[in-house]
């Protein structure tokens, strides 16, 4: 099995330590707090060894479905739209093949995909034929649809992912309770939707919450109940995501990509977006840097439920990292090219760096 050492500068909360980490496998085999080992592997990389990027929610299988995209987004995502269109006429090769494209695009820097899956016990076959070529590790949430055994598709997945509020789901909230599994929805995006029956079903995890109002964004951070926001999904169908009224809310964030077919999946732009969507509410540079750090390294979820249903290799800046044993939750960028680097390496992150910047995200065993 090969093995890969990195070498370089380990970044954490409060700045660079010089270290060495040898993977093998995907996995942390060793790591070291000086510059190297007394070891070899068969490939050696150096520069900036950096977290893992979380994308906390995708739609992997639309990748094929990519083209023309009308402006309505209920054209797109809805019943009898493109998507939908795609996923019924596309063979099962097509299918695995979207969902490989999708994975191979996203991979630089993410090592965690939160995936919502369509079309149920087959959906998540597609995305386990899928995985067999590598990548980030994928958790799916399942979607239960007419026909499907929903205990069924929970024992096979992370739990579910439901696309909105509709009758039967405290049933399923129940289930996923019952077997220590996620429960996660979509909610306002479109139009608002009504707190209380979503507060009802008490979900580890909500997506999108853009058109959901103050009282909406404090009755879920009071619940412990962070969001995932996918701002340029969003943006691509003229939704303004409100982002700096959702922190200043105390909401708890974190990123996501969403649809393969609406843009490039790519973590990079997606912080990018979420800075820019900071400055325009008024926060200083480095403040919406961090911010969007801590989305996007699923920080900011810290204290939540959802939290806690994560697999703990993932929860970076709580107990130090890497561990020995752990699946290699980091990338490798090349080293500084000025000192932003050094004053402030969360700006130059979010703000200045990108996928071709990167020399190596590992590939994390499922």
């Amino acid at each position: 099995m090969e093995s890969i050492l990195l070498r370089g500068h380990i970044l954490h909360l409060d700045g660079w330590t010089e270290g060495s980490v040898l993977l093998e496998g995907g996995k942390i085999l060793d790591r070291s707090d000086s510059s190297g080992f007394d070891l070899t592997a068969d490939i050696e990389y150096e520069g900036l060894i950096l977290p893992g990027l979380l994308n906390m929610h995708t739609h992997l299988g639309d990748h094929g479905a990519r083209g023309m995209l009308p402006a309505s987004l209920e054209q797109v995502v809805l019943p009898g739209g493109i998507k939908h269109s795609y996923l019924s006429s596309a063979s099962t090769m097509d299918k695995v093949s979207s969902i490989r494209a999708s994975l191979k695009e996203m991979h630089p820097g993410v090592t965690f995909i939160l995936d919502y899956r369509e079309e149920g016990g087959l959906g998540l076959d597609l995305l386990s034929e899928a995985l067999s070529s590598g990548g980030p590790m994928v958790c799916p949430l399942a979607r239960v649809g007419p026909g499907d055994d929903p205990d069924e598709l929970i024992q096979k997945s992370f739990g579910i992912g439901q696309p909105s509020l509709s009758e039967g789901l405290i049933e399923l909230r129940n289930l996923t309770r019952a077997r220590k599994k996620m429960f996660s929805m979509h909610a306002s995006e479109l139009f608002r939707e009504d707190i209380d029956s979503i507060l009802e079903l008490s979900p580890d995890h909500v997506v999108h919450m853009i058109s959901g109002t103050e009282d909406d964004w404090k009755a879920l951070s009071d619940r412990r109940i962070p969001v995932t926001l996918c701002p340029r999904s969003n943006l691509a169908y003229g939704l303004d995501p409100p982002l700096g009224d959702m922190l200043n809310s105390g909401l708890k964030v974190s990123l996501g990509t969403d649809n393969a077919l609406s843009t490039i999946q790519d973590m990079f732009r997606e912080m990018e977006t979420a800075w820019l969507l900071l400055r325009r509410s008024g926060y200083e540079g480095s403040e919406a840097s961090r911010c969007v750090f801590d989305m996007a390294t699923g920080r900011m979820m810290q204290g939540s439920m959802f939290w806690e249903l994560l697999p703990e290799w993932t929860r970076w800046g709580e107990t130090g990292w890497p561990k020995v044993g752990d699946p290699g939750h980091l990338f490798l960028m090349k080293g500084p090219g000025g000192c932003l680097w050094e004053k402030d390496p969360f700006s130059q992150l979010v703000r200045f760096s990108g996928r071709s910047q990167i020399v190596h995200t590992p590939d994390i065993p499922h």
